[in-house]
């Protein structure tokens, strides 16, 4: 009777090790570009934010919105960042059609409010966004902007964040 013989241990470990390695490697490649979420996109986000230095205050900044790609796109896939001594995300409220990182139990933050030039509802070319600090506490002394201080915007879907934004008080 002839006896059978598997493949040795030493091989067996080999070989799943490789697998192993080839399905993360396949896995890795999928969601770091974006095929499983499809959420793809090549297009690399241009604009920018220029300041209103005569519509500007030390605790409300104004903006002009410049976007050539995309030119118009929904509020809610715009992210807004506010770049002084820390980094504050603002994010998209559409019972408000505000930004904001407003916490329960703070004392200040930060909203920005889009002023919507020409009426389609979306954040576009020739826009303006009003960056602004509020007081939640009447004793808080919130920071003022000063000089330096940034203010950015992101576009879920497009590659980047804008240019410009930087406040020259």
């Amino acid at each position: 009777m002839a006896r059978e013989e598997g493949v040795s241990p030493m091989i067996a470990t080999i070989l799943m090790v490789a697998i192993t390695v080839v399905l993360a490697a396949t896995l890795y490649v999928l969601v770091g570009t974006n095929l499983l979420s499809g959420t793809a996109s090549t297009a690399k986000l241009t604009g920018g934010l220029t300041e209103d230095p005569n519509k500007s205050y030390s605790n409300s900044i104004n903006f002009t919105i410049t976007m050539t790609i995309p030119e118009k796109i929904a509020k809610s896939n715009v992210r807004i960042t506010i770049i002084d001594n820390t980094v504050a995300v603002l994010r998209y409220d559409p019972s408000t059609g505000i930004w904001t990182n407003a916490t329960s139990g703070g004392k200040w933050h930060y909203e920005a409010k889009l002023i919507d030039l020409d009426g389609d509802g979306k954040f576009s070319d020739g826009d303006r966004l009003w960056v602004y600090i509020v007081k939640d506490d009447a004793s808080a002394q919130p920071p003022d902007f000063v000089t330096g201080d940034k203010v950015l915007f992101s576009i879920v879907g497009y590659h980047g964040t804008s240019s410009g934004g930087e406040i020259q008080l």
